[in-house]
């Protein structure tokens, strides 16, 4: 299913990329383990900006899904905004 709504939707999964060191992302009692948690980005970001991504298995993290961290390099530029314009009107009409 989840493959299914990439291609439909025009996303990756980032744990397929060559830079995911992602084992498992959920675990049931330490004895079967599974990839349940995803981020999906674009396929400009997946060819371009992924630097890292890894699941954190800390032993204080009392959740049986792991943490996921994604680093991305992305060029970001300013966009200028025009200013906005309220319209004073009475808030009963």
């Amino acid at each position: 299913m989840l493959k299914s709504f990439c291609e439909n939707n025009g996303l990756e999964p980032a744990v397929m990329h060559k830079n995911s060191k992602v084992d498992y992302t959920y675990s049931v009692n330490m004895c079967r383990f599974n990839i349940l948690d995803h981020f999906l980005v674009s396929g400009v970001i997946f060819d371009n900006g992924i630097d890292n991504l890894c699941s954190l298995h800390d032993v204080d993290n009392l959740s049986d899904h792991d943490v996921l961290l994604l680093s991305l390099s992305l060029k970001v530029e300013c966009v200028k905004v025009a200013a906005v314009r309220h319209k004073v009107a009475v808030s009963w009409l």
